[in-house]
């Protein structure tokens, strides 16, 4: 037998232990991690949307910052399910992140449907504002109470419009009998049967088909998922009705999150919102140029007026109700970017004299906001986008009334916030006035 001469180990020296501890302590802490972490990410939109196109950028990120400790995989087009299923995988841990509108998310967490109030936000910048403010921070509080993580940053789905297969939506009562698909969220359900239509709920994953077999006749999504999804293949009708906007938080599953070194969720958290920031964008773009492009594909587009559907849903007692459902501290949080909705609330010493000059009470906002005025709680009057505010002589003319009369019943104030002729009830354009 041969023998094999191994040489001696030197014992290793102070020195030398010094120098090899200084070493390790000077690598990157994700290079010196030894789990590597494969997380599965799911979402319901197609492999073409910009969600998509920037969650993959996100994820090569990611791996490349870790040095592929961290891989991502992306299971687009609801690949593991549908919407409700994969909350359920999500909640047990068989995938660790997902993107979610938060109005299906309010099966599970009922404040993240608020942004989705029927007509709250009139654009853009307002949206951001909220979410992106203290309406955003309240909902990922309330995320985390169900043991998931929601990203600082929500990404964008769109305003969504309403497709039909029978008929244009011009105003309310077109919606009266009307079937229409909803996802699985209690506000859609509500808003469009305040509407007087027949909402049906069905996850995304099943609404071509719903729409193909006429099992509903229509549904409502922004223009880049109608694109992405050909939903112009069995919609002939779109109304731009912008009734609600819609975004997607980007979930984690809690314990797979606290798993994750603290090096790693800072390299996850910075791309990931980073991503949702472009995704913003892209979205915004690609929904501002489909009209033109659906267009020459058959879809036959129309304009509404809002105002006549946000008044059909205060009067049906819409506002109302899920002012009552969130509660006081989320819905202020809602009107403090976007102002009032539903039926206006006195606020100071309301309960006496509300509306009588003299007495503690000032008028109740105007039922019917002028479009070029918002109403200022603090000043008690309508102002302009630039806080130029009506004059308070005109506010108060507006309680005035004849004493001598013996009225009960104290006039409002004018709905247009014009100044008031004289101190009687009566606008400078009297048909203005509530």
């Amino acid at each position: 037998m041969e023998n094999t001469l191994i040489p001696a180990r030197r014992p290793m020296t102070r020195r030398g232990a010094l120098a090899l501890g200084t070493a390790v302590l000077a690598m990157p802490a994700i290079a010196r991690a030894q789990t590597k972490f494969v997380y599965k990410y799911a979402n319901n939109v197609p492999l073409t949307h910009p969600l998509n196109i920037r969650a993959k950028a996100m994820a090569e990120a990611v791996a490349k910052d870790t040095n592929g400790a961290f891989e991502i995989k992306i299971f687009p087009n609801n690949q593991l399910g549908g919407d409700t299923d994969m909350l359920s995988q999500l909640r047990a841990g068989g995938i660790q992140f997902f993107t979610l509108s938060g109005l299906i998310l309010s099966t599970l967490v009922p404040a993240a449907s608020i942004n989705g109030i029927g007509f709250a936000f009139p654009n853009y910048p307002t949206v951001w504002k909220a979410m992106d403010g203290p309406l955003g921070a309240y909902i990922r509080g309330e995320i985390a109470k169900s043991g998931l993580v929601a990203m600082e940053k929500i990404w964008d789905n769109g305003f969504r419009q309403t497709t039909s297969a029978t008929k244009p939506i011009k105003t309310p009562q077109d919606f009266v009998g009307f079937k229409i698909r909803v996802p699985p969220s209690p506000l859609w359900t509500s808003m469009f049967k305040a509407f007087g239509a027949a909402p049906t709920s069905i996850n995304f994953s099943e609404v071509y088909s719903a729409l193909q077999t006429h099992l509903v006749d229509g549904q409502e999504n922004p223009l880049a998922i109608i694109e992405v999804a050909k939903l112009y293949e069995v919609q002939k009708y779109c109304a731009l009705t912008n009734h609600m906007w819609d975004g997607f938080w980007f979930l984690a599953n809690g314990a797979a999150w606290k798993n994750l070194p603290a090096e790693m969720q800072a390299v996850f958290t910075k791309h990931v919102n980073e991503a949702a920031l472009l995704e913003r964008t892209d979205v915004e773009k690609l929904n501002a140029g489909l009209q033109s492009q659906l267009a020459a594909k058959g879809l036959v587009f129309n304009t509404v007026d809002a105002t006549p559907f946000r008044d059909k849903l205060r009067s049906a007692g819409f506002y109302a109700e899920w002012h009552k459902k969130y509660g006081d501290a989320a819905w202020k949080l809602l009107e403090n970017p976007v102002g009032p909705r539903g039926a206006p609330r006195h606020r100071g010493n309301a309960r006496r004299g509300a509306g009588r000059r003299g007495r503690g009470g000032t008028c109740p906002a105007p039922s019917k906001p002028p479009s070029a005025l918002r109403w200022s709680w603090r000043r008690r009057r309508w102002c302009s986008p630039r806080s130029s505010c009506c004059s308070r002589a005109s506010s108060r003319a507006t309680c005035s009334t004849a004493r001598s009369s013996g009225r009960t019943s104290w006039p409002r104030c004018c709905s247009s916030g014009l100044p008031c002729s004289g101190r009687r009830s009566r606008c400078a354009a009297p048909s203005t006035c509530a």
